[in-house]
Order: C-alpha cells, then sequence, then structure tokens
C-alpha cells in the first residue's frame, strides 16, 4: 500500500490576490456600458452620446466605436477611439482623452503624419451651465 501525498494548497500570493467570487475582472469592471456597447472610459461613452445626437440632428453621417487597431512601431499600438463620416463624406479619428500625456500626444501627432484621416482630440471642459467639447485638430 502506497501512500500518495497531499494535493498542495494555493501560495501565499494566490491567497492575497485571489478575488472574492461573483466580483467582475477588472477590465468589465472599469468600463462604461452604453446600451449594447462597452468603452473604455464614461468619457468615452458620454461621446458615443454627443455623436449619436449630432448624427440624429444631421451634423454629421455617421461614426463607429473602435473602428481599427494599428501598429505604429515595434511593441507600439493605437487603437481609435471613434471614426466620424462628415456629411461631405470626409472621415476623421476623434480621440477622447481626460489628459494628455506625453506619450498619447506622441502618437497622435504620428498617427496624423503618417495616416490619411485628420486626427481630433477631444476634451470635455466645464464651462458656465455645463460642459462642452474642445476639439484640437492634428494636421500633418
Amino acid at each position: 500500500m502506497t501512500i500518495l501525498p497531499d494535493k498542495p494548497g494555493p501560495t501565499r500570493w494566490e491567497i492575497l490576490t485571489r478575488r472574492p467570487k461573483g466580483t467582475p475582472a477588472p477590465r468589465a469592471r472599469d468600463m462604461a456600458r452604453d446600451k449594447d456597447r462597452l468603452y473604455d472610459n464614461k468619457l468615452e461613452a458620454a461621446y458615443a452620446d454627443y455623436l449619436e445626437a449630432q448624427r440624429q440632428s444631421g451634423k454629421i453621417a455617421r461614426w463607429w466605436p473602435k473602428p481599427f487597431k494599428v501598429r505604429l512601431a515595434n511593441k507600439c499600438w493605437y487603437e481609435a477611439d471613434f471614426m466620424v463620416q462628415a456629411l461631405d463624406g470626409a472621415l476623421a479619428i476623434h480621440e477622447a482623452k481626460g489628459f494628455l500625456r506625453e506619450d498619447a500626444h506622441l502618437k497622435l501627432k504620428f498617427l496624423a503624419k503618417e495616416f490619411p484621416f485628420p486626427v481630433v482630440m477631444i476634451q470635455k471642459e466645464k464651462c458656465r451651465g455645463g460642459y462642452i467639447w474642445k476639439q484640437t485638430l492634428y494636421v500633418p
């Protein structure tokens, strides 16, 4: 008769980092939900509502959330937040940012230089009685 060794239990690290049952994964918890779509943050969800209102009022033709992902360099990727089509058919990339880090600024400049679309950075600013969408255009 052989005695089998006991199954080893979880390590101390596994015990400390274990999530309680029923809690969502961190990525899903941080995302903002708008009907059937998931956005990376509440700012993008609010801008999506703004774009839909613009489309319904006839100021833009169409818009798409997360239309593509582009490789800029080795291990450096950029995923566009929105692609917006104007009434004349011109396409533009819209990037919603709460604040601008230096690497994001460099990526947007590079994107505007290398690709045929104008890049518009969108920021939400407080004004009297509410908020406005401030637009910064990156041109080659």
